[in-house]
């Protein structure tokens, strides 16, 4: 089931929830317009982490 969701602050700012397969988190895009991307095995656990300067946490 992939999608998106979008969810808007108290002072309007928007933050974007885009989904993947079987509903998994991919990538979160803020108000500020920063995007972090997280990547999923195929065990559905999450493996890495990208935030927008392209540093990866795993």
């Amino acid at each position: 089931m992939e999608g998106r969701l979008l969810r808007r602050d108290a002072v309007g700012g928007v933050t974007l929830s885009r989904y993947g397969d079987v509903a998994l988190l991919v990538a979160l895009t803020g108000p500020d317009v920063a995007r972090h991307t997280f990547t999923h095995d195929t065990e559905l656990r999450l493996t890495e982490v990208t935030n927008p300067q392209c540093l990866n946490w795993s």
